[in-house]
């Protein structure tokens, strides 16, 4: 009976480590310049009112963190960077940045209190930004992400309905490829897909350099029934 007992408890300690491990693995969000973006933190604690338990805390890498919402209010750590009117709260806790850039790409964790210890693990949602823009006769397509990291991406050119995997190289916050622009496109452009698993995430269109010069932004197709937004241009070969 003794052994069936310690069989049991070894058993439920197990099982209660793969749940945590499980609650804990981050969650990862793709966008594109200029999107918005909804953070989700579920199991708020509903008793407390105007998401009194819940901070959110902002990581670009392991060197550091940022409180930016502590206890359902903006911190002061924020509220005189550009972040301050792009980021927002809602009602149901959930962590609202719209017009999104490149130096929002890094990690979101969601910490509740409950009244001053911590409430359950964190949920941890790591967002990367896709980007594109020119420099002198290449296309760069970029995609930031937590610590520098591809976090098993992939990018790849599609011309003129191809899709071609090119060389992918690592490099501080940013996975890149690049593409000669040596040759008028065709009147479909050229693409950079991000993919993840074999799935188109998000994507950057070009205009060749004998065009006006443009970036555009696309998302994967929209599901039925969902109307989508004004298409965005951005007539800017660099963003900063």
């Amino acid at each position: 009976m003794a052994d069936f007992t310690r069989y049991v408890l070894s058993f439920s300690s197990l099982c209660c480590v793969v749940v945590l491990a499980q609650a804990l693995d981050p969650t990862n969000i793709y966008k594109r310049v200029g999107d918005s973006v909804t953070l989700k933190c579920n199991n708020v604690i509903k008793s407390y009112q105007q998401c009194s338990s819940v901070t959110w805390i902002y990581s670009r890498d392991r060197s550091g963190t940022i409180t930016l919402i502590q206890k359902g209010k903006r911190t002061q750590d924020i509220l005189s960077g550009s972040l301050a009117s792009r980021l927002s709260l809602q009602p149901d806790c959930f962590l609202n940045i719209s017009d999104i850039n490149v130096g929002d790409a890094g990690r979101y964790v969601c910490r509740q209190f409950a009244p001053d210890s911590q409430y359950g693990p964190d949920e941890t949602i790591d967002l990367s930004v896709l980007s594109g823009n020119t420099q002198e006769d290449d296309f760069i397509c970029s995609v930031h992400s937590y610590d520098g990291a591809c976090g098993g991406v992939s990018l790849r050119w599609s011309d003129q309905g191809t899709s071609d995997q090119m060389s992918q190289q690592e490099s501080p916050g940013q996975c890149v490829v690049r593409r000669p622009n040596t040759q008028p496109l065709d009147s479909a452009g050229l693409r950079c897909l991000l993919m993840k698993d074999g799935f188109n995430k998000t994507s950057v269109d070009f205009a060749s350099k004998d065009q006006k010069l443009t970036v555009k932004l696309t998302s994967p197709p929209l599901p039925l029934g969902v109307r989508a937004p004004l298409p965005l241009r951005i007539t800017s070969s660099t963003w900063l």
